[in-house]
């Protein structure tokens, strides 16, 4: 019996025997039984074949094994075992590295933390680790930074325009060559309150969180009775005002706090009656409008300034006498949904558009009496609470759905003012 040399697998041959052992002619031969072990003359391992010359071991663990081989006839006799062969079973060496099948980022982030859409991978074996990073240098199967399961997020280093590399590697030390994906980063900043009193805007320019006549900014923009609104109708990173009125939206694109016919812009979205309310639907970087109605909500997900049913959204969150409200809950890029009621927030932080109660946040902020109000108090990207109180202000800076110490009161404005942040 021999063995050929080969890795991850051991092939036996032998010659098939033609006489008995008293010379006579063998005819009635019906198979072979092959005998192994890791240690020379002891074959505790066993295994039956037909009529064959010929066998290949696969999937053995690494060692040295020796191998006899017997020939059996049609009555079950069995011959003496066969010169013993042996050999060293190394696996091949694994030289297939991973290969990052997907990997995809928000185009633009607001907080220095960007969300990963998606980041798979395969191999030859098994993914072992994942990693991302802002180098396209590939790193060491023994670098810091390496997860056993692909990350949901990435810090950026800075803000601006950044290129992240997702890496995979296995067990065998190969790592891929990268994929990447760019993003656009943008730090929020910390959200500046403001006032809305018969047609005239008092925003706190400087954000100390009183009015200072000569730092702080006016405008004259909208008349008694309308609602204002605030957003960055053209993705240029700044926001502008707006009024609702009666299911009429007037927006102040070039963003000089004046309404400019032929340049700034107009549209019909709701009715009277309606609570508006904006945002930034699908991540774009531009503000869109929507309006709440009775429960119901109507988003402007494409941003034209008119319902299309295929295109855009309706939820059912909230009911009569709740008080929308929006925001960034999850920090995300994503504008989502929530209500206040008597004191009581309810926040879709999943943004599916419904309540879940295991997903989404609720929150005793205030009173049935005061005007909810949200926004980025210490810039991190995460929308917060707060309230509107006859003038003052209470902010949930610390983001922790609670008032405390750690959290923000300012006296800005009067009673019966419409609260804005800009």
């Amino acid at each position: 019996m021999s063995v050929e040399n080969a890795f991850s697998a051991i092939t036996l041959n032998w010659t098939a025997p033609t006489t008995n052992t008293d010379g006579t002619p063998l005819t009635d031969l019906l198979g072979y039984r092959l005998y192994y072990g890791t240690s020379a003359g002891n074959h505790p391992n066993s295994i039956t074949l037909g009529n064959v010359t010929t066998y290949t071991f696969t999937n053995l663990a690494n060692g040295t094994y020796y191998f006899v081989a017997t020939a059996f006839d049609d009555e079950g006799l069995e011959s003496a075992p066969s010169n013993e062969v042996s050999k060293l079973e190394s696996a091949a060496a694994d030289t297939t590295a991973p290969t990052v099948t997907a990997f995809t980022v928000p185009a633009t982030a607001t907080s220095l933390t960007v969300a990963i859409s998606s980041f798979t991978a395969t191999d030859n074996v098994s993914v072992t680790g994942y990693m991302v990073n802002e180098s396209a240098t590939k790193p060491s199967a023994s670098a810091t930074g390496w997860s056993s399961t692909a990350p949901t997020s990435h810090t950026c280093a800075t803000e601006g325009s950044r290129t992240l590399y997702a890496w995979a590697k296995d067990a065998a030390g190969n790592v891929s060559t990268s994929r990447s994906a760019s993003v656009n980063v943008t730090i929020t900043a910390i959200s500046v309150i403001g006032v809305y009193r018969n047609g005239a805007w008092y925003i706190d320019s400087n954000g100390n969180g009183v009015w200072d006549s000569s730092l702080d900014t006016t405008y004259a923009f909208g008349q008694a009775g309308d609602i204002p609104v605030v957003g960055d109708w053209n993705g240029n990173g700044t926001k502008k005002i707006g009024v609702f009125r009666n299911g009429t939206w007037y927006l102040d694109i070039n963003g000089n706090g004046v309404w400019d016919s032929g340049v700034d812009v107009t549209y019909s979205y709701g009715q009277t009656g309606d609570i508006p309310i904006v945002g930034d639907w699908n991540g774009d970087g531009k503000t869109k409008i929507g309006v709440f109605r009775n429960g119901a909500w109507y988003l402007d997900i494409n941003g034209n300034g008119s319902l299309n049913s295929s295109v855009d959204v309706t939820y059912s969150y909230g009911r009569t006498g709740d008080i929308p409200v929006v925001g960034d809950w999850n920090g995300n890029g994503k504008t989502k949904i929530g209500v206040f009621r008597n004191g009581t927030w309810r926040l879709d932080v999943n943004g599916n558009g419904s309540w879940n109660r295991n997903g989404d946040g609720s929150y005793s902020f205030g009173l049935s009496t005061d005007i909810p109000i949200t926004g980025d108090w210490n810039g991190n990207g995460q929308t917060k609470i707060g309230v509107f109180r006859n003038g003052v202000w209470y902010v949930d800076t610390n983001g922790n759905g609670v008032l405390n110490s750690a959290d923000t009161t300012m006296s800005f404005g009067t009673t019966g003012d419409k609260p804005i942040v800009k």
